[in-house]
């Protein structure tokens, strides 16, 4: 399965969104474009978060999604830098301009650049 890179930003955004507790995230929670894909798609790409570090979760399940506590320090991060949309859309076409990807190591760091250029700190 393909990593889609806005269902993630997606997904730290509605986990940021949780108030406490344990969840398990289905694609009613996410809205918009994303309300309607499929279970096992959302909760491969959570797992995906988890191993990568942005997502803390408990290890349990509930149906085959993974039951998450909240988001991590590089998850928030992640969230902070890709709120933007326009920023967002800019830095993913970038990234894939540039490098044919989305790594998301490189796609952060484009990210930081371009916050760091709106403010005025590029130099």
């Amino acid at each position: 399965m393909k990593r889609d890179m806005d269902l993630c930003r997606m997904i730290l955004q509605c986990i940021e969104g949780l108030s406490g507790g344990i969840y398990a995230i289905k694609a009613e929670d996410l809205g918009g474009e994303f309300c309607d894909i499929e279970r096992e798609v959302v909760n491969h790409h959570v797992k995906m978060m988890i191993g990568a570090g942005f997502i803390d979760a408990t290890g349990g399940s509930v149906r085959g999604a993974p039951l998450v506590r909240g988001l991590t320090w590089a998850g928030h991060e992640f969230v902070e830098k890709s709120r933007d949309k326009g920023l967002w859309e800019k830095a993913k076409g970038l990234t894939i301009e540039k490098t044919g990807g989305l790594a998301v190591e490189v796609l952060s760091t484009v990210l930081t650049s371009l916050a760091k250029k709106a403010i005025g700190l590029d130099g």
